[in-house]
C-alpha cells in the first residue's frame, strides 16, 4: 500500500500524475493506489492499538496501515491534544472525527509552514 502519494500535476488536469513518496512509482491515481509498495513504512500495531495507546498519552506510529496518530503527536510532539480532547475523539461520531481530523491537519501543514491541497484521497474530490 502506497501511504504518501503526491499529485504532479494540477487538481483538474487530464489523467492526473501521482507519486508515492516512498518508492517512486508514478502514475495515475488508480494505478498507483492498485499496486503494492515495497518501501512503505509499516508499523506493527494495529490502529484500534493505536488509537488506545493514543487515548492513554502514549504516542505510538504508525499503525499496520501506516498512519500517524490522530493529532501527529507522534511525529511532532507539540501538536499533541489534551486528555480531554483525545477522549472526546474516540468516543465521536464519525463525521465529528473528520472535523477534528481536518484540524488536525492544517494545525500540522502550518506547523510545518508548507502549502498543501487536502482531499479524501480521491482524484476528483476537490470538485
Amino acid at each position: 500500500m502506497h501511504m504518501t502519494l503526491t499529485a504532479l500535476d494540477p487538481p483538474g488536469a487530464a489523467d492526473r500524475r501521482w507519486r508515492c513518496k516512498d518508492c517512486g512509482l508514478t502514475g495515475t491515481y488508480d494505478h498507483v493506489a492498485g499496486q503494492p509498495c515495497p518501501a512503505a513504512k509499516i508499523g506493527i500495531i494495529t490502529p484500534d492499538q493505536q488509537l488506545e495507546a493514543w487515548s492513554r498519552g502514549e504516542s505510538l506510529c504508525p499503525s499496520t496501515t501506516g498512519e500517524c496518530c490522530p493529532d501527529f503527536s507522534c511525529c511532532r510532539p507539540k501538536l499533541g491534544w489534551s486528555p480531554e480532547k483525545r477522549a472526546a475523539f474516540v468516543t465521536a461520531d464519525q463525521g465529528t472525527r473528520e472535523k477534528m481530523l481536518m484540524e488536525s491537519l492544517r494545525a500540522a501543514i502550518a506547523e510545518a509552514g508548507e502549502k498543501a491541497y487536502v482531499t479524501r484521497g480521491e482524484p476528483r474530490d476537490h470538485e
